[in-house]
């Protein structure tokens, strides 16, 4: 009982739940950028096509975060590209708005959940990539 408890809490199991985590949301996410994307661009006041190529670039993502999930030791570079990716997604959608788009109440309400959930779970994969031994 213990060794499954400790394997439970073990860095890299953290990890990969984490990851794990972060793929279903961007997979969910981009599902519905995807194939809602002029529904929700009307609704938000966001260009369509930016919803569209936003939503399809999750799709590797999330693919990236299953394998990295998946490595018995995860590359050091990739943990790092994800965070990267993660962060530049958060910068995104809360400059752009500002610079660039013009959304409306609902479109900056949705803009800053989702930045605010990408950067509690990119708190989480850094955190959670700290105690592990990764490969490089």
């Amino acid at each position: 009982m213990k060794t499954a408890n400790a394997n439970f809490r073990s860095p890299t199991v953290l990890l990969a739940q984490v990851l794990l985590a972060d793929a279903v949301s961007c997979l969910v996410m981009a599902l519905m950028l995807v194939f809602f994307s002029a529904d929700l661009a009307v609704l938000l006041n966001l260009p369509s096509v930016l919803l569209w190529w936003a939503g399809a670039i999750l799709f590797p993502s999330a693919g990236l975060m299953v394998y990295c999930a998946m490595q018995p030791a995860p590359s050091i570079f990739l943990l790092r590209l994800i965070v990267a990716g993660n962060l530049l997604w958060l910068i995104a959608s809360l400059v752009l708005p500002i610079t660039w788009l013009s959304p409306n109440r609902l479109g900056w309400t949705f803009l800053t959940v989702q930045a605010v959930f990408v950067a509690v779970i990119t708190g989480f994969e850094h955190r959670a990539a700290r105690g592990i031994k990764v490969v490089i």
